[in-house]
């Protein structure tokens, strides 16, 4: 199982993030691992957050939505992540690390389970473990060949199941269309305005 921060989600459903081409070949290569995505609420939260300033409520509810209902787990935090969190942030006085990112360390430590899916550079500096000595095993971006999925099993893992094959995954790329169909024909492609979102920059 893989950790996804709110960064790799982010960079995976909005098409001109700098990190965009990296997000998609490393799903791809999860997919093909048949690896299984999990994440927090924090996360997520966070996540929302950030679609809401590119495109509107609903269309960010929908995208939350849709990554829940197609395979992304949603793991409960337990009752000492944030005093975790808080002991994460006296011991690395120098960091900067959120609120979300100290508690996703805590859920990740606590898992035990250390591989993570970011583009945030702070899961490339933390370590775990009472000597700080575990560090993430991080994905960033998957190279082929991948793996090859074995006939008969079913088509899940990482959010594979997002997007039937063929299908781009959320495009946020601000077009005039609201929403398109996927040249497949089976799965809506999020979409907005492009000047809407300079408007909001711009301000």
């Amino acid at each position: 199982m893989v950790f996804a921060d709110t960064s790799a989600l982010f960079a995976f459903l909005v098409a001109d993030d700098r990190h965009h081409a990296d997000a998609v070949r490393a799903e791809t290569g999860l997919r093909a691992q048949r690896e299984i995505l999990w994440t927090i609420d924090p996360a997520l939260t966070e996540l929302w957050l950030l679609l809401r300033r590119e495109t509107n409520r609903v269309l960010s509810d929908q995208l939350i939505a849709g990554l829940l209902d197609r395979g992304l787990r949603r793991e409960p935090l337990q009752p000492e992540s944030y005093t975790r969190a808080w002991g994460l942030a006296r011991e690395w006085p120098d960091q900067d690390f959120s609120l979300t990112d100290r508690q996703a360390f805590a859920a990740i430590e606590h898992s035990r389970r250390h591989r993570a899916w970011s583009y945030d550079d702070d899961f490339a500096v933390i370590r775990l473990g009472p000597r700080r000595s575990r560090s993430l095993d991080l994905v960033r971006q998957a190279h082929p060949p991948y793996e090859t999925p074995r006939p008969g099993l079913p088509a899940q893992a990482a959010l594979g199941s997002i997007r039937p094959v063929g299908c781009a995954p959320f495009d946020l790329t601000r077009t005039k269309e609201a929403r398109s169909r996927c040249a497949a024909g089976r799965y809506w492609v999020a979409r907005t305005l492009k000047h809407n979102a300079q408007s909001r920059r711009a301000g």
